[in-house]
């Protein structure tokens, strides 16, 4: 028999006890609640009790949507009402606009105006207006300042919610595999994972083959979750002649032969210390990061100019090429190259760099 104290008891674990936050939402646990008071009033009628737990566990199980919606901004327009990470909108700016305060690059906070983010990032200008994609994400540590089109924005820490346009976030499905992207060795994007995943097939450990499961391959690297999803990184790297199975964080990954495109997944950000060298980062050519240096620097050692060795400080490097400051730090993107024959000596920014023969393995660093 299914009494009142089952129904409040299944509420309670679903709402109360968050078993599926990512699925509900406060609006959808409110309707649940009256649902109880209902089955409640309802103590001798199993027929229509029954139907009410159905309509429960409907409710309860069926995901929620994220909102997607066509809008039309405002000049001036800082958010869109009730926009949470995962929600997605197609937006107009009218022509015209004037230029508004914004934190970030490429990926800014949502109290940004978001029609001058939009031409900061080249999607639009304020001139010409635009339509464009909007995506919400989940707030990030680091919002560096740059100059871009035409616009200055500033830097801001950490924030609870963020927003970027269509080019910046790759948005995959846990089914998609590497070849639903597009581009050659050294292709760097921000991949968004929906929450409430499931495990699709991965071959290899570190790089993996370009039919894996890109979304799968970034639980298995201890990026993301399956229940939460996330953002990370993706390269396009390379095939390999061969590929290594493993388990990691409870998935397990298939050994495979030679392959003719791969790809790597690092860190969303990852912070570095002054004397981090790119030896620390894993990974063939192409394979990118995105790191954070800590203000109040200290310049560590430097051999080369724009193509570092791998033993190079990376702080420094993107201090010697004009990238961040020693007293600000910031955030920039490291990527592996090949290695040399020789690595010129210069003097730029501050910093003097070293010559050096022939190295087996470099790196270089942009926005």
């Amino acid at each position: 028999m299914l009494s009142s104290l089952y129904f409040q008891l299944v509420t309670s674990a679903i709402c109360d006890a968050r078993v599926t936050p990512h699925l509900l939402s406060h609006k959808r646990c409110s309707v649940i609640r009256q649902l109880s008071f209902v089955y409640h009033d309802f103590e001798g009628d199993m027929m229509l009790r029954k139907v009410l737990t159905a309509v429960l566990m409907f409710i309860a199980l069926v995901p929620v949507a994220a909102q997607s919606s066509e809008i039309d901004l405002e000049c001036g327009q800082s958010t869109v009402e009730g926009a949470e990470a995962g929600d997605e909108f197609t937006v107009t700016c009218s022509a015209g606009c004037s230029q508004g305060s914004i934190w970030g690059t490429d990926v800014y906070t949502d109290d940004s105006d978001i029609c001058t983010a939009a031409a900061h990032a080249g999607v639009i200008t304020l001139e010409e207006g635009g339509t464009f994609t909007l995506f919400y994400i989940d707030g990030i540590e680091d919002h560096p300042a740059s100059e871009q089109n035409g616009i200055e924005s500033s830097s801001w820490g950490s924030w609870s919610l963020s927003f970027a346009f269509e080019s910046a976030v790759i948005s995959l499905e846990w089914g998609d595999s590497g070849q639903e992207l597009e581009g050659e060795t050294g292709t760097f994007g921000l991949v968004s994972c929906p929450a409430a995943g499931t495990e699709g097939s991965i071959w290899g450990t570190g790089i993996y083959t370009d039919d894996s499961s890109v979304c799968t391959a970034a639980v298995h690297m201890g990026l993301i979750t399956f229940k939460e999803g996330g953002l990370f990184n993706i390269s396009i790297v390379d095939g390999q002649e061969s590929y290594e199975a493993s388990v990691q964080n409870e998935i397990e990954s298939f050994d495979f032969s030679e392959w003719g495109r791969s790809f790597v997944v690092t860190p969303e950000e990852l912070e570095v210390e002054w004397f981090t060298t790119a030896q620390e980062l894993p990974g063939p050519t192409g394979t990118s990061y995105a790191v954070v240096c800590p203000p109040d620097g200290i310049a560590s050692s430097l051999w080369g100019t724009e193509i570092y060795t791998d033993d190079s400080s990376i702080c420094t490097a993107a201090v010697h090429t004009g990238l961040i400051t020693l007293e600000d730090g910031g955030t920039f993107d490291v990527t592996i190259f090949d290695g040399l024959d020789s690595y010129e000596s210069t003097s730029a920014n501050g910093i003097d760099s070293s010559e050096w023969p022939a190295w087996e393995r470099s790196f270089f660093v942009s926005f």
